[in-house]
């Protein structure tokens, strides 16, 4: 409360105080009257200590919570009036794509649903199984009997959690005013509003494990009471709508991961030390194994960070003989990589330019009926109709084309010497004389450029995974795999 009111003694007036859900700050929140259960309506705010006619409410970090929240799910099950939510539906998602290059949910990894230390500490970990891509997948797969009908119902009950959760994320860290809370737009926010009051009461009488009421039950209740009513007090007060990413502690546990850069475990001592360099300086970047999403802050640099090495690059020579197309050597794409690579050539269709012939030759308003066996997934992953790109059947056709040649280099790209996209063109070439498309913007290469770019960069993560692996499998840990590295260093 002193920090409050000295706060406010030079200009700051705080509105609510966040914090993650160790034993101290729930013994901070009973102290002030803070609680929830079954049977009671949730108190999530007190007087403000420096305006009495004012609210200081004490809010859970949500990104603490939703980590909290894929930690019990993948060790428990939950149920709610008649439905089950299980993690097994997920890891079947995550077992089908681990050897696939072509994937229905492509950031899930089976370890984002295993249980492990390191992995329940990442918000990314957590935001890759509470996705809108998972929950497609497992619809598909459940419309495609790809998972045993005894289940179905479960899976697509938890299909609907997933999607319920995602949403609730969305709606609870929105960083722009299109996802925020706002009453300038009364039917949105209302349906926002609603949605939100669904989902307290599915945590208030949703049962997790043996039925005891969880932590987490707890914090996703007064985090979604507390940033409503926070919300709607902001709103009426003046502001135009809230951005609730702005309640969380991510800038904060931002600059600890910046400073931790260093140390992983940095002293009293060095903490500070690390803390004068990056305030004074401003250098600062968030890392990329950074446990927190990214917040709003500009960044300009890292004060640890070395300037990358210029390479230049070798182009290919021009007159490099053709290679003649022969679908007899490629290899067929079975039905979940067709609706992968159906959804993967709308992505590429974003390079398309703002022409009339251009977007007329490529871009179809809506799905093309006779490649409804691929883009059930796409039109799965939609929030509205038609919100995401679909490829006209010539322009699918020509991509399908693409990544059966592509397959075949696919192993050879670790060896070209200079521009492996250009490279790579040249092969596939032939394979795609007969697909015409307008030449005002040379259309046809631009696509193809733009999926064999994201191509490349899904099989170099691929191949750096599978060196990791090796390099630690015939270890019994990462610790004893560095040093084994060291001696041979040495």
């Amino acid at each position: 409360m002193d920090i409050i009111k000295r706060a406010h003694e030079i200009g700051l007036f705080v509105t609510n105080i966040t914090s993650d859900m160790g034993g101290s700050n729930q013994a901070m929140w009973s102290k002030f009257g803070i609680y929830v259960n079954k049977y009671s309506t949730p108190k999530v705010r007190i007087q403000h200590p420096c305006d009495s006619s004012r609210n200081l409410y004490l809010i859970p970090d949500v990104p603490h919570i939703i980590k909290n929240l894929r930690a019990a799910f993948v060790k428990m099950d939950f149920r709610y009036n008649g439905k089950l939510f299980s993690v097994e539906h997920v890891k079947r998602v995550a077992e089908m794509d681990e050897t696939r290059d072509l994937k229905l949910a492509p950031n899930l990894k089976l370890s984002d649903v295993e249980t492990g230390h390191f992995q329940k500490m990442k918000v990314s970990s957590a935001m890759h199984v509470f996705s809108n891509s998972v929950a497609s997948a497992i619809t598909f797969m459940v419309e495609n009997n790809m998972i045993d009908k005894s289940v179905h119902k479960s899976a697509v009950d938890t299909a609907w959690f997933i999607s319920t959760m995602n949403r609730w994320f969305d709606l609870m860290s929105s960083r722009t005013p299109a996802m925020a809370l706002s009453k300038l737009h009364p039917e949105k926010f209302n349906e926002a509003k609603e949605f939100l009051m669904q989902v307290i009461d599915l945590f208030t009488h949703i049962s997790i494990g043996k039925g005891q009421w969880k932590p987490v039950q707890t914090g996703i209740i007064l985090a979604t009471t507390g940033i409503l009513q926070l919300a709607e007090e902001l709103i009426d007060g003046g502001m135009d709508f809230v951005m609730t990413a702005r309640l969380t502690q991510d800038c904060l546990e931002n600059l600890f991961s910046t400073i931790r850069l260093k140390t992983a475990t940095p002293s009293a001592i060095e903490f500070r030390n690390s803390l004068k360099i990056v305030t004074v300086a401003q250098f600062l970047k968030t890392p990329k194994n950074s446990s927190y999403q990214l917040d709003e802050s500009t960044y300009l640099g890292s004060y640890l960070e070395k300037a990358p090495e210029i390479q230049t690059i070798e182009l290919l020579d021009d007159t490099e003989e053709i290679v003649v197309f022969d679908e007899a050597k490629c290899i067929s794409l079975d039905l979940c990589e067709l609706n992968s690579l159906y959804y993967l050539c709308g992505w590429s269709l974003k390079c398309v330019p703002k022409c009339e012939d251009c977007v007329k030759s490529t871009i179809s308003p809506s799905p093309v009926p006779s490649l409804s066996y691929a883009s059930d997934l796409t039109e799965r992953k939609e929030y509205k109709l038609n919100a995401l790109r679909h490829p006209t059947e010539k322009v699918f056709l020509m991509f399908n084309d693409v990544e059966k040649v592509f397959l075949l280099w696919r192993d050879t790209i670790t060896e070209v010497q200079g521009d492996v996209v250009a490279f790579l063109y040249g092969k596939i070439s032939s394979a795609i004389t007969d697909y015409t498309f307008t030449q005002c913007h040379d259309v046809k290469k631009l696509i193809v450029m733009k999926y064999l770019k994201l191509r490349i960069h899904i099989t170099c993560q691929k191949l750096s995974k599978d060196n990791k692996d090796k390099s630690t499998s015939y270890m019994g840990s990462r610790s004893m795999a560095m040093r084994e590295a060291v001696k041979k260093m040495k």
